[in-house]
């Protein structure tokens, strides 16, 4: 039996230090998230059975996201900093030992953030790392972050080993009786011991060496998880929210379905949104699960906003997770707003959209020659080339694509634009097919950018 206690405090010690450790980086983040004015939605700190995390809600400039990244990881450091001078005074060996096992946890978390910017710095971005989010937001030099590191983990050491006064401690343990009496432990017994500790590890090392494949729900504002078998009706809200100033809105959802359903963004006030002529996009719709669902780069106005949920069937098993976040618009995106708000206002013309190495390849205002799906044959002097598409107007029907050989790319579906859109081109060649009727005041405006 008291071969069985003493296993069992040290896997209890083990998994003691874990938990400290997570709730102070977890903590680390929501601090950020709260001294910025943001809310704390969930505080996960499951790290046996899940990924701890948190999710939280609010405006935040790219400066506050990258301090929200980073205090996970400094978090810990500075709460670890007024402990180590007094670790020498604690009497009891296994105060002690946690002691230094925290001080090992601590500098040892620091390790990653040496190699992951070095990575970063050579196209390597695994999703989910808080350093990696820092520096997307941040824009610091990642060469630099890791020298950082690197010298945050030597000073580290350094402290821990003089102020800390760790070979006194560590001797002042070797001595102690708990420590000989854990000695005496048979084999059996400190093989179990140390298969339980790596049991424990492994799931730590195994997220970090494959990292996730889906989308990061982490760098998002507003996290909504909703289970499709609780939903008793066949449409459910999922998020309602009010948009003060022009801001840029990105999505994300993850699906598990066995039944179709149709995640729809909708303006409650009935306007059309900036970039259709429609109050509502379809952000998914299907059967098919996926864990990397993005819906990015939205200019949205002042108006209140909702994204709810469609089912076919309420009898769905099945989980939804949509992530909400903002940013303020940049000077690009003011650009390209006064550009669709020219094409709301009927104002658009073909000197409105100014982008190097673009030409208007053709405007068409008259539409009688379109009523059936006519082709308009394209050759060019590149293999490859980038197609900015304007419609101005309304049409009862209307169809736009681009064909060379087996590749069809339609353009303008549920929306008034397509900006940049790179493409391929078999032999130099292919043709446009175009279609319109009840296209009264239509106006179609296309650019193409040859990229010799």
């Amino acid at each position: 039996m008291n071969k069985i206690l003493k296993s069992l405090s040290i896997i209890g010690m083990v998994l003691f230090v874990i938990l400290i450790y997570t709730v102070l980086h977890e903590g680390g983040h929501a601090i950020a998230v709260l001294i910025q004015g943001g809310s704390v939605i969930t505080f996960d700190v499951n790290f046996l059975f899940g990924n701890p995390h948190i999710s939280y809600s609010g405006v935040f400039t790219d400066g506050g996201r990258a301090l929200i990244s980073i205090a996970g990881i400094l978090f810990p450091v500075l709460v670890w900093i007024p402990v180590v001078p007094i670790m020498k005074n604690f009497k009891n060996t296994y105060v002690k030992l946690i002691l230094i096992l925290f001080s090992v946890s601590v500098i040892g978390s620091l390790l990653p953030n040496i190699f992951l910017p070095i990575g970063y710095y050579f196209g390597f971005r695994p999703q989910g790392e808080d350093i990696v989010s820092f520096l997307d937001y941040s824009g610091f030099n990642p060469m630099l972050v890791s020298f950082l590191f690197l010298f945050l983990i030597v000073l580290s050491i350094y402290y821990t080993l003089h102020v800390g006064n760790l070979k006194k401690l560590y001797h002042d343990i070797i001595q102690s009786r708990e420590l000989k009496n854990l000695r005496k432990l048979n084999i059996k017994s400190r093989f179990t011991i140390l298969m339980l500790i790596i049991a424990l590890i492994i799931p730590f090392l195994f997220r970090t060496i494959n990292p996730q494949t889906g989308v990061d729900f982490s760098d998002y504002d507003t996290i909504v998880e909703t289970n499709l078998s609780n939903l008793s009706n066949d449409r459910a809200n999922i998020r309602t929210f009010d948009v003060v100033d022009l801001l840029i809105y990105d999505f994300a959802y993850s699906v598990q379905t066995e039944e179709p359903l149709e995640i729809v963004l909708r303006n409650l006030s009935g306007e059309e949104f900036l970039f259709t002529n429609s109050d509502r996009v379809t952000i998914f719709e299907g059967s098919e699960d996926t864990d990397s669902g993005v819906f990015s780069n939205f200019l949205l106005e002042p108006s209140t906003y909702s994204v709810s949920l469609s089912l076919e069937s309420t009898q769905n098993e099945g989980v939804i997770k949509f992530g909400i976040r903002s940013r303020e618009p940049t000077e690009d995106d003011f650009y390209y707003y006064d550009i669709f708000r020219s094409i709301k206002n009927n104002e658009f013309s073909e000197d409105t959209y100014i982008e190097e190495g673009y030409n208007l390849k053709f405007m068409i205002d008259d539409f009688e020659d379109f009523t059936n799906k006519t082709e308009i044959p394209l050759e060019i002097n590149s293999n490859e080339i980038f197609i900015s598409v304007f419609l101005v107007g309304h049409a009862e029907e209307f169809s736009l694509s681009y064909q060379d050989g087996s590749k069809r790319i339609d353009f303008l579906e549920n929306t008034i634009a397509t900006i940049g859109l790179k493409t391929k081109v078999d032999r130099k060649k292919g043709s446009f097919y175009l279609k319109a009727n009840g296209s009264e005041n239509l106006r179609l405006y296309l650019y193409i950018k040859e990229n010799n």
